[in-house]
């Protein structure tokens, strides 16, 4: 009889954990990247251009015991990490670690990385500038900034932008200035790293 509470015990809590979409019921640490679908106006383009739910990241920090997200929206900035989940579809969200653990220098490094981008104006064309900033050019750069080199940036024409209506939106934003061979990096492409390993998902 006890063996069997215990199993039912066990069953409990597996499920009650897996039920629970708390970001304090997770062991987070500094720099680990936080994917979710945005509710953004612009978030159905980014799935339907790179065939992927995934159309908003930003990377996670723990000040003072709280966790936050450093993300590129209007403006850049550091989002409490229950706020930043609360923000996507349906609460649901995928974290992602490197494989290869980083050392505090580095994890500073890029922290301070993201402190120098606070206040900067996001990127509605996605161009690979210094200019403005978008939300996986922000966690490329930043991991860039300590040698880390997540994905390769691939051109708008690998993208899957044929669609009528995303060729819309680009005549919208873009008019005749749109360069298919602008370089770009999407969430995705971040999920896909060969250096990071999937720690968590709720999708």
């Amino acid at each position: 009889m006890k063996k069997i509470l215990n199993i039912l015990l066990t069953l409990l809590v597996v499920v009650t954990t897996m039920g629970c979409s708390n970001s304090q019921d997770y062991s987070f640490m500094d720099g680990d990247i936080i994917f979710h679908t945005s509710s953004t106006s612009q978030s159905q383009f980014i799935q339907e251009a790179t065939n992927s739910k995934l159309s908003h990241v930003g990377i996670i920090y723990i000040k003072d015991g709280n966790p936050y997200v450093f993300e590129a929206v209007e403006p850049v900035k550091i989002t409490p990490l229950d706020e930043w989940i609360n923000r996507g579809e349906n609460n649901t969200y995928k974290v992602y670690r490197t494989i290869t653990p980083l050392s505090d220098t580095d994890l500073n490094n890029m922290y301070e990385y993201c402190v120098t981008q606070k206040g900067k104006h996001y990127d509605m064309k996605f161009q690979w500038n210094d200019d403005k900033i978008y939300c996986s050019e922000l966690v490329w750069y930043a991991y860039n900034s300590i040698g880390v080199e997540l994905s390769i940036p691939k051109p708008f024409s690998d993208f899957d932008i044929e669609k009528e209506e995303i060729k819309k939106e680009i005549i919208s934003r873009y008019g005749n200035t749109f360069e298919h061979s602008e370089l770009v990096v999407s969430p995705q492409c971040i999920a896909e790293s060969k250096y990071l390993y999937k720690i968590f998902s709720n999708y």
